[in-house]
């Protein structure tokens, strides 16, 4: 009776000291988070809506004499994060010209979807972006909305964030093989005719953006972790430390390394 007694006193201490790391875990991922917002808004404009504006008149100027990326990609291989700062990346990229990005990160929820699009308006909405669009929408969610124009038009399209999951690159192409197999053995196209651009006009017909030609990858893990395979084959990656400090500036070192590459598609 004494020993039962015994374990019964020592698992419940186990159990109480267990279930207060739990909670002090729970605890410091919420710190981090509202540590990681500061930081990520550090330096910009308060808004009376609650959200961050860049007190940037012009970026374009700023990022005067750089290639802007059509479709730029946001890889973050970071254990913690918050969703202003991927807002922030993104409205930097549209800010100069980009369209099209897609966001692979760990955890985030389709619950998040909604919360990040009303981010990213606000933080276009008191700069000259008063009528921008934009739209979230996991990558292979089926498009309701095709409004004639063509994947390159910039002036007057929408931000088209997709989400990536992994494995979703993956399922892409499986389920690109079965449509070609299908194809090829109804007799629709000839086995000669399967090439690189031929899959590349099948899969932006799918998820109606072009392939990435930036990708900003933060984090310290050296792997893209099955991001879109087939669509970064070509796609320049630049590393940054970490996304909880990402500004301004970052955004203009990154787009200057972007600049300097010369591609040679392998000649």
């Amino acid at each position: 009776m004494v020993t039962m007694a015994i374990n019964s006193w020592l698992f419940s201490i186990a159990h109480t000291f267990l279930t207060f790391i739990l909670s002090l875990g729970s605890y410091w991922t919420s710190l981090a988070s509202k540590f990681q917002y500061h930081n990520a808004t550090k330096g910009l404009e308060w808004l009376s809506t609650g959200y961050y504006t860049l007190p940037v008149a012009d970026e374009m100027l700023y990022f005067s004499g750089m290639k802007t990326p059509l479709h730029l990609g946001v890889l973050v291989l970071e254990d913690t994060y918050c969703l202003a700062s991927i807002a922030l990346v993104i409205s930097l990229g549209y800010s100069i010209g980009t369209r099209h990005f897609s966001v692979y990160a760990r955890g985030l929820r389709q619950s998040d979807y909604l919360m990040l699009e009303k981010m990213i308006m606000q933080l276009l909405s008191k700069r000259s972006h008063g009528t921008a669009k934009v739209r979230v929408r996991h990558i292979l969610e089926p498009s309701k909305e095709l409004n004639g124009n063509t994947i390159s038009a910039v002036e007057t399209s929408p931000a088209n964030v997709h989400i990536v999951d992994p494995g979703d690159g993956k399922k892409l192409l499986a389920e690109l093989t079965k449509e070609v197999a299908l194809h090829i053995k109804g007799g629709k196209v000839a086995r000669d005719d399967i090439t690189p651009a031929y899959i590349d006009k099948l899969l932006q017909s799918r998820v109606q953006c072009p392939d990435p030609d930036m990708v900003l990858k933060f984090g310290s893990v050296p792997s893209t972790c099955g991001y879109l395979p087939w669509q970064m084959r070509l796609t320049e990656i630049i590393s940054v430390p970490s996304l909880h400090n990402f500004n301004l500036q970052k955004m203009k070192r990154a787009l200057m390394a972007f600049s300097k590459i010369n591609p040679r598609f392998g000649k």
